[in-house]
Protein backbone atom coordinates (compact mmCIF):
# COMPACT_ATOMS: atom_id res chain seq x y z
CA UNK A 1 0.00 0.00 0.00
CA UNK A 2 2.84 2.19 0.79
CA UNK A 3 4.88 1.66 -2.51
CA UNK A 4 1.11 1.91 -4.63
CA UNK A 5 0.82 5.89 -2.89
CA UNK A 6 4.41 6.27 -3.33
CA UNK A 7 5.19 4.98 -6.43
CA UNK A 8 1.89 6.69 -8.18
CA UNK A 9 0.58 3.26 -9.03
CA UNK A 10 -2.77 4.82 -7.31
CA UNK A 11 -2.23 7.84 -9.52
CA UNK A 12 -1.85 5.67 -13.01
CA UNK A 13 -5.61 4.66 -12.15
CA UNK A 14 -7.03 8.03 -11.24
CA UNK A 15 -7.68 7.18 -7.48
CA UNK A 16 -6.71 9.45 -4.61
CA UNK A 17 -6.13 7.18 -1.76
CA UNK A 18 -6.35 8.60 1.88
CA UNK A 19 -5.36 6.16 5.20
CA UNK A 20 -6.80 6.23 8.53
CA UNK A 21 -5.93 4.75 11.27
CA UNK A 22 -8.44 3.12 13.64
CA UNK A 23 -8.95 2.47 17.00
CA UNK A 24 -10.37 -0.74 16.68
CA UNK A 25 -11.68 -3.01 14.37
CA UNK A 26 -15.32 -2.31 15.83
CA UNK A 27 -15.23 0.91 14.91
CA UNK A 28 -13.69 0.34 11.99
CA UNK A 29 -16.80 -1.88 10.85
CA UNK A 30 -18.88 1.11 12.38
CA UNK A 31 -17.26 3.63 10.07
CA UNK A 32 -17.59 0.93 7.28
CA UNK A 33 -21.28 0.74 7.06
CA UNK A 34 -21.59 4.80 8.35
CA UNK A 35 -20.10 5.31 4.77
CA UNK A 36 -16.66 6.95 6.02
CA UNK A 37 -14.31 4.41 4.69
CA UNK A 38 -15.59 3.05 0.90
CA UNK A 39 -12.44 0.20 1.83
CA UNK A 40 -11.00 -1.19 5.29
CA UNK A 41 -7.47 -3.40 5.39
CA UNK A 42 -8.78 -5.18 8.29
CA UNK A 43 -8.50 -8.92 9.09
CA UNK A 44 -10.34 -11.66 6.82
CA UNK A 45 -12.47 -13.04 10.20
CA UNK A 46 -14.09 -9.82 10.77
CA UNK A 47 -15.73 -10.28 7.47
CA UNK A 48 -17.88 -13.67 8.45
CA UNK A 49 -18.08 -12.22 11.60
CA UNK A 50 -20.42 -9.17 10.25
CA UNK A 51 -21.25 -10.86 7.84
CA UNK A 52 -23.05 -13.97 9.38
CA UNK A 53 -23.72 -13.85 12.82
CA UNK A 54 -26.44 -11.21 14.35
CA UNK A 55 -24.66 -10.53 17.63
CA UNK A 56 -21.52 -8.42 16.30
CA UNK A 57 -20.79 -4.94 17.36
CA UNK A 58 -22.92 -3.43 14.90
CA UNK A 59 -25.91 -5.51 16.09
CA UNK A 60 -27.15 -7.03 12.88
CA UNK A 61 -25.67 -8.86 10.07
CA UNK A 62 -23.89 -6.05 7.68
CA UNK A 63 -23.29 -7.30 4.00
CA UNK A 64 -19.83 -6.80 4.01
CA UNK A 65 -17.05 -8.52 1.03
CA UNK A 66 -14.07 -9.68 0.57
CA UNK A 67 -12.47 -7.84 -2.37
CA UNK A 68 -9.30 -8.96 -2.51
CA UNK A 69 -6.63 -10.74 -0.25
CA UNK A 70 -3.62 -9.18 1.35
CA UNK A 71 -1.50 -11.24 3.39
CA UNK A 72 -0.79 -14.88 5.17
CA UNK A 73 -0.71 -13.40 8.75
CA UNK A 74 2.30 -11.10 8.67
CA UNK A 75 4.41 -12.76 10.94
CA UNK A 76 1.58 -12.86 14.02
CA UNK A 77 3.35 -13.36 16.91
CA UNK A 78 2.70 -13.15 20.75
CA UNK A 79 4.72 -10.84 22.58
CA UNK A 80 5.53 -11.42 26.40
CA UNK A 81 6.38 -7.74 28.76
CA UNK A 82 10.51 -8.38 29.38
CA UNK A 83 9.38 -10.79 32.70
CA UNK A 84 7.41 -12.89 30.92
CA UNK A 85 9.98 -15.56 29.17
CA UNK A 86 7.61 -18.25 28.18
CA UNK A 87 3.48 -19.00 27.60
CA UNK A 88 3.73 -21.04 30.68
CA UNK A 89 5.11 -17.79 32.34
CA UNK A 90 1.08 -16.06 31.72
CA UNK A 91 -0.48 -18.11 33.66
CA UNK A 92 -2.18 -16.24 35.98
CA UNK A 93 -1.40 -12.67 34.28
CA UNK A 94 -3.18 -10.38 31.63
CA UNK A 95 -3.10 -11.06 28.13
CA UNK A 96 -4.87 -8.52 25.54
CA UNK A 97 -6.83 -8.40 22.15
CA UNK A 98 -8.62 -6.22 19.71
CA UNK A 99 -11.98 -7.90 20.67
CA UNK A 100 -13.02 -11.07 22.40
CA UNK A 101 -14.50 -12.27 18.96
CA UNK A 102 -11.95 -11.30 16.05
CA UNK A 103 -9.97 -13.50 14.61
CA UNK A 104 -6.12 -12.65 15.79
CA UNK A 105 -8.14 -13.14 19.39
CA UNK A 106 -8.81 -16.28 18.68
CA UNK A 107 -5.28 -17.28 17.41
CA UNK A 108 -4.11 -16.16 20.17
CA UNK A 109 -6.45 -18.40 22.82
CA UNK A 110 -4.92 -21.37 20.37
CA UNK A 111 -1.43 -20.90 20.80
CA UNK A 112 -2.35 -20.55 24.61
CA UNK A 113 -4.34 -23.51 24.90
CA UNK A 114 -1.29 -25.54 23.10
CA UNK A 115 0.68 -24.37 25.88
CA UNK A 116 -2.24 -26.09 28.44
CA UNK A 117 -3.27 -22.29 29.31
CA UNK A 118 -7.14 -22.37 29.65
CA UNK A 119 -9.22 -18.90 28.26
CA UNK A 120 -10.42 -17.37 31.58
CA UNK A 121 -9.20 -19.44 33.94
CA UNK A 122 -5.64 -19.27 33.57
CA UNK A 123 -5.16 -16.20 32.44
CA UNK A 124 -7.03 -12.71 32.22
CA UNK A 125 -8.29 -11.67 28.98
CA UNK A 126 -9.10 -7.28 28.02
CA UNK A 127 -9.67 -5.37 25.52
CA UNK A 128 -7.42 -3.11 24.04
CA UNK A 129 -8.32 -2.29 20.35
CA UNK A 130 -5.79 -2.13 17.75
CA UNK A 131 -2.40 -3.53 16.99
CA UNK A 132 -0.65 0.02 17.02
CA UNK A 133 -3.43 0.62 20.58
CA UNK A 134 -1.84 -3.21 22.00
CA UNK A 135 1.66 -2.42 21.52
CA UNK A 136 1.48 0.55 23.47
CA UNK A 137 -0.39 -0.70 26.23
CA UNK A 138 1.92 -3.82 26.37
CA UNK A 139 5.19 -1.38 26.68
CA UNK A 140 3.00 0.55 29.70
CA UNK A 141 2.50 -2.52 31.47
CA UNK A 142 -1.02 -3.01 31.31
CA UNK A 143 -1.14 -6.04 29.46
CA UNK A 144 1.91 -8.98 30.06
CA UNK A 145 1.20 -10.16 26.45
CA UNK A 146 -0.58 -9.72 22.81
CA UNK A 147 -0.89 -10.38 19.45
CA UNK A 148 1.63 -8.49 17.69
CA UNK A 149 2.30 -8.30 13.61
CA UNK A 150 2.92 -5.76 10.39
CA UNK A 151 6.96 -5.75 11.83
CA UNK A 152 5.30 -4.32 15.13
CA UNK A 153 6.79 -7.36 16.74
CA UNK A 154 10.06 -6.61 15.90
CA UNK A 155 10.11 -3.37 16.98
CA UNK A 156 8.56 -5.09 20.12
CA UNK A 157 11.76 -7.10 20.99
CA UNK A 158 14.17 -4.33 19.60
CA UNK A 159 12.37 -2.54 22.99
CA UNK A 160 12.93 -5.90 25.42
CA UNK A 161 9.83 -7.54 25.09
CA UNK A 162 9.76 -11.07 23.85
CA UNK A 163 8.43 -13.20 20.91
CA UNK A 164 6.84 -16.36 22.79
CA UNK A 165 5.09 -17.67 19.86
CA UNK A 166 4.30 -17.23 16.59
CA UNK A 167 0.73 -18.30 14.50
CA UNK A 168 2.25 -20.64 12.19
CA UNK A 169 3.36 -23.18 15.18
CA UNK A 170 -0.32 -24.06 15.85
CA UNK A 171 -2.09 -22.05 12.64
CA UNK A 172 -1.78 -22.94 8.99
CA UNK A 173 -2.17 -21.85 5.95
CA UNK A 174 -3.78 -18.59 7.26
CA UNK A 175 -5.45 -16.17 5.15
CA UNK A 176 -4.93 -12.72 7.23
CA UNK A 177 -5.39 -9.00 6.38
CA UNK A 178 -8.00 -8.40 3.52
CA UNK A 179 -9.46 -5.38 1.85
CA UNK A 180 -13.26 -5.33 2.29
CA UNK A 181 -16.02 -3.18 1.21
CA UNK A 182 -19.57 -2.73 1.79
CA UNK A 183 -21.85 -4.57 -1.02
CA UNK A 184 -24.12 -1.60 -0.88
CA UNK A 185 -21.18 0.30 -2.17
CA UNK A 186 -20.02 -2.38 -4.58
CA UNK A 187 -22.66 -2.35 -6.07
CA UNK A 188 -22.31 1.14 -7.49
CA UNK A 189 -18.43 1.37 -7.79
CA UNK A 190 -17.28 -2.22 -9.08
CA UNK A 191 -15.03 -0.46 -11.91
CA UNK A 192 -13.29 1.38 -8.99
CA UNK A 193 -12.85 -1.33 -7.10
CA UNK A 194 -11.54 -3.07 -10.05
CA UNK A 195 -8.88 -0.08 -10.32
CA UNK A 196 -8.13 -0.20 -6.59
CA UNK A 197 -7.03 -3.77 -6.75
CA UNK A 198 -5.25 -3.21 -10.40
CA UNK A 199 -3.55 -0.86 -8.59
CA UNK A 200 -2.32 -2.53 -5.37
CA UNK A 201 -1.46 -5.57 -8.04
CA UNK A 202 1.11 -3.26 -9.70
CA UNK A 203 2.77 -2.25 -6.61
CA UNK A 204 2.81 -5.75 -5.26
CA UNK A 205 5.28 -6.68 -8.44
CA UNK A 206 7.17 -3.84 -7.60
CA UNK A 207 7.44 -4.83 -4.29
CA UNK A 208 8.46 -8.79 -5.22
CA UNK A 209 11.08 -7.40 -7.41
CA UNK A 210 14.45 -7.87 -5.92
CA UNK A 211 15.95 -5.41 -8.04
CA UNK A 212 13.45 -2.49 -6.46
CA UNK A 213 14.65 -4.07 -2.45
CA UNK A 214 16.05 -0.56 -1.80
CA UNK A 215 13.25 2.01 -3.38
CA UNK A 216 10.86 -0.04 -1.94
CA UNK A 217 12.94 0.00 2.17
CA UNK A 218 13.03 3.68 1.69
CA UNK A 219 9.47 4.83 0.65
CA UNK A 220 8.38 2.64 4.07
CA UNK A 221 10.90 4.33 5.96
CA UNK A 222 9.69 7.63 5.15
CA UNK A 223 6.37 6.63 5.25
CA UNK A 224 6.58 5.63 8.40
CA UNK A 225 9.07 7.87 10.19
CA UNK A 226 11.20 4.91 10.77
CA UNK A 227 15.35 4.33 10.04
CA UNK A 228 16.18 2.41 7.28
CA UNK A 229 17.43 -0.25 9.49
CA UNK A 230 14.36 -1.16 11.43
CA UNK A 231 12.48 -0.79 7.33
CA UNK A 232 14.47 -3.24 5.86
CA UNK A 233 14.21 -5.44 8.96
CA UNK A 234 9.99 -4.78 8.45
CA UNK A 235 10.65 -5.06 4.75
CA UNK A 236 12.53 -8.27 4.93
CA UNK A 237 9.54 -10.08 7.89
CA UNK A 238 6.42 -8.63 5.25
CA UNK A 239 8.46 -10.24 2.12
CA UNK A 240 8.88 -13.98 4.43
CA UNK A 241 6.71 -16.62 3.73
CA UNK A 242 4.34 -15.97 6.59
CA UNK A 243 4.24 -12.17 5.04
CA UNK A 244 2.18 -10.58 2.28
CA UNK A 245 0.33 -13.14 -0.05
CA UNK A 246 2.08 -13.61 -3.71
CA UNK A 247 -1.50 -12.93 -5.17
CA UNK A 248 -4.53 -11.29 -4.20
CA UNK A 249 -6.30 -14.53 -5.08
CA UNK A 250 -8.06 -16.19 -2.01
CA UNK A 251 -6.59 -19.55 -1.14
CA UNK A 252 -9.54 -21.70 0.12
CA UNK A 253 -7.34 -23.77 2.57
CA UNK A 254 -6.19 -20.77 4.11
CA UNK A 255 -10.04 -19.49 4.53
CA UNK A 256 -11.05 -22.77 5.56
CA UNK A 257 -8.07 -22.74 8.49
CA UNK A 258 -9.68 -19.28 9.77
CA UNK A 259 -13.08 -20.32 9.63
CA UNK A 260 -12.66 -23.36 11.00
CA UNK A 261 -10.76 -21.99 13.89
CA UNK A 262 -13.78 -19.25 14.69
CA UNK A 263 -15.86 -22.21 14.89
CA UNK A 264 -13.79 -23.89 17.32
CA UNK A 265 -14.11 -21.01 19.05
CA UNK A 266 -17.79 -20.88 19.54
CA UNK A 267 -17.02 -17.65 16.88
CA UNK A 268 -20.67 -18.48 14.80
CA UNK A 269 -24.31 -18.61 16.17
CA UNK A 270 -25.34 -21.39 14.20
CA UNK A 271 -23.28 -24.20 12.97
CA UNK A 272 -22.72 -23.30 9.11
CA UNK A 273 -20.73 -25.34 5.96
CA UNK A 274 -17.96 -24.01 6.39
CA UNK A 275 -16.91 -26.19 3.44
CA UNK A 276 -19.40 -24.45 1.16
CA UNK A 277 -18.03 -21.07 3.15
CA UNK A 278 -13.90 -21.41 1.87
CA UNK A 279 -15.28 -22.22 -1.69
CA UNK A 280 -14.43 -19.95 -4.24
CA UNK A 281 -18.21 -19.01 -5.16
CA UNK A 282 -18.83 -18.06 -1.40
CA UNK A 283 -20.98 -15.28 -0.41
CA UNK A 284 -18.11 -13.71 1.49
CA UNK A 285 -16.28 -13.05 -1.23
CA UNK A 286 -16.96 -9.96 -3.99
CA UNK A 287 -18.10 -10.63 -7.57
CA UNK A 288 -17.60 -8.77 -10.10
CA UNK A 289 -19.96 -5.62 -10.64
Amino acid sequence: MVVAQAAGFFAAQDLAVTYERVESSEAQFRDLAGGRYQFVHTAFDNVPNYRLNRQNPLGDRFQVSVVFALDRGMDLTVVGAPEVESLADLRGRVVSVDALDTGFAFVLFDILASAGLERDVDYEVVRHGGVASRFDRLLAGDASATLLSNGLELVAMARGLNRLARYEDVVTPYLGGVIAAADAWLDGHGKLASRFRAAYEEALRFVLDPVNRTDVVAQVAAARGIPVERSEAIVGAELSDTGLARSTSIDPRAVETVLRLRAAWGGFEEELDIAALASADSELFARER
